[in-house]
C-alpha cells in the first residue's frame, strides 16, 4: 500500500470514529430517537418482515408519539438510554438497557448504518452493565440484528413471536449472552451451552441446574433452532 492510499484509508478511519458520539438520552432526544427506529426498522428490516408487520412496529411519528416518548424519559428510570448524536446534535442511533438482565433494543438510521455506530451503542451499554454487576443478558431480537448480536457474542436459544399493539406478531429470536463476553472463544459457548440444554451462564459460572424440569425446558426451547 502507497502513501496515498495509506492516508486515505486513515482519513476513512478517523471520518467513522469521528462523525458520532455516544452520551446519555434526554428527553429532548425524544423525536430523534423515533425517526431513527422508524428509520432502521422502514429501511433495514424491510427484508425480513412484512408492511404490515412494519408499519405497526414503528408507526407514523407525530405529535402524540414524540410526547409520549419525552414523558417515557423523563419518568421511567428503569430504562438507561443512550443515543448516537452527530456534531450538530441529530440523534441517528440509540440503544437501551433494562437492568437486572434485558437488553432492550439497539436502532440505527439506515443512512448511518454499517458505520460503527451499532457496535458503539452496544459497547457503551455493556460497558454500563458491567459496571451495575450484571453476568448475562438476554434480549428478543428482530431477525435482522440477530448476526450484529451473534457477532457480539450473543447466542441464539429460542424462535418465537413477540406481540405488536392489536394483537399482530412479529417472528423474534430470544438471545443470551454471558460475560466476560472477552472470554475466549463464545461461539464455543453457544455451541456448548445448545449441545448440553444450558443456559450461556451456567457454562460460565460452572453453576448446576438441579433436577430435570429446567434442563427440559431449555431443551425443548432450542429445538425450533436445533
Amino acid at each position: 500500500m502507497n502513501l496515498l492510499e495509506n492516508a486515505v484509508t486513515l482519513c476513512f478511519a478517523l471520518a467513522v470514529c469521528t462523525f458520532f458520539n455516544i452520551r446519555r438520552s434526554t428527553p429532548d432526544d425524544a423525536e430523534g430517537i423515533l425517526h431513527a427506529h422508524y428509520s432502521a426498522v422502514h429501511e433495514t428490516a424491510k427484508i425480513d418482515y412484512s408492511e404490515q408487520v412494519l408499519n405497526v412496529w414503528s408507526a407514523p411519528i407525530d405529535a402524540q408519539r414524540i410526547a409520549t416518548r419525552r414523558t417515557k424519559i423523563e419518568t421511567d428510570k428503569s430504562v438507561i438510554s443512550f443515543v448516537a448524536v452527530d456534531k450538530v446534535g441529530t440523534v441517528f442511533g440509540f440503544g437501551e438497557l433494562v437492568p437486572p438482565e434485558t437488553l432492550g433494543a439497539i436502532y440505527v438510521a439506515a443512512s448511518a448504518g454499517r458505520r460503527g455506530v451499532a457496535s458503539a451503542l452496544f459497547n457503551t451499554l455493556e460497558a454500563e452493565a458491567r459496571e451495575l454487576g450484571i453476568k448475562v443478558l438476554r434480549m428478543e431480537s428482530s431477525l435482522t440484528a440477530v448476526p450484529f448480536y451473534v457477532k457480539h457474542g450473543f447466542c441464539e436459544l429460542q424462535r418465537r413471536t413477540h406481540r405488536l399493539t392489536g394483537g399482530l406478531t412479529m417472528a423474534c429470536v430470544f438471545m443470551e449472552a454471558g460475560y466476560p463476553l472477552d472470554s475466549p472463544n463464545p461461539k464455543g459457548l453457544c455451541f456448548a451451552a445448545r449441545f448440553f440444554g444450558l443456559r450461556v451462564n451456567d457454562l460460565m459460572t460452572g453453576n448446576r441446574i438441579n433436577g430435570d424440569s429446567l434442563l427440559g425446558e431449555t431443551k425443548e426451547q432450542l429445538s425450533p433452532t436445533s
